[in-house]
């Protein structure tokens, strides 16, 4: 008989420890995971920690998301005895502009609201930039670092110099615990108001990012 105290929360890029207790010989105890978008498929050896413990660490660069497990493990005779599936809610935050594109004059400036969205009660501050903005288009922030459940106003302004053209520009979040480098999904400008974002894991921080385009125009008379 195994039994395990379920973990109620976890936080993105942090890892998450499963612990269980084994009443009697067991043997092959396994930790069966993985996101709750799907049937849990990573199965890992769990550590024996004596008294009949076991636990396991799901690394910070795995917890992306939402996460379901089981624990399963064998007694003397072969026969297999499993735990309820469990769902561990992961704290996370997302970005959501008011546009995708933007039309900016020579000389002039333009504003708009970036909604940063808390999922599952996400509290931690996120520091913004933007990367892929050229010479003579100037970025800011009306707060930074930003908390979760807010909004923030982006203003954008363009000196008399810029070159007339369409920009790609990259709003990023950054939550400093765990770094994901993420590739932007990008849709026409008529087809919706908000870009999708599809991150993995890689290395030290968690970031959201959104590709949007910026459109330099000579001044209106």
């Amino acid at each position: 008989m195994i039994t395990n105290v379920p973990v109620l929360a976890g936080t993105v890029g942090k890892p998450v420890t499963i612990s269980a207790d084994a009443a009697g010989p067991v043997r092959n105890v396994t930790l069966v995971y993985g996101e709750t978008t799907g049937e849990p498929r990573t199965q890992v050896p769990m550590n024996s920690v004596g008294s009949g413990g076991y636990n396991y660490t799901i690394p910070g660069g795995q917890v992306t998301g939402n996460i379901s497990y089981y624990i399963k493990a064998y007694d003397t005779t072969g026969r297999e005895f499993n735990t309820t599936l469990y769902n561990v809610p992961v704290a996370n935050f997302a970005l959501q502009p008011e546009v995708s594109t933007l039309t900016i004059y020579r000389t002039l400036s333009a504003t708009y609201q970036l909604h940063l969205q808390s999922i599952n009660n996400f509290t931690a501050q996120v520091q913004l930039s933007t990367t892929g903005s050229p010479n003579g288009l100037t970025v800011g922030f009306s707060a930074n670092p930003a908390t979760p459940g807010t909004t923030a106003i982006l203003d954008i302004s363009a000196n008399a110099t810029i070159p007339v053209g369409t920009y790609p520009v990259t709003l990023i979040a950054t939550y400093t615990n765990a770094i994901f480098p993420c590739s932007q999904a990008k849709r026409h400008q008529r087809d919706c108001n908000r870009l999708s974002t599809v991150c993995r894991a890689n290395g030290l921080y968690w970031v959201r990012g959104l590709y949007g385009r910026i459109y330099c125009h000579p001044q209106p008379l």
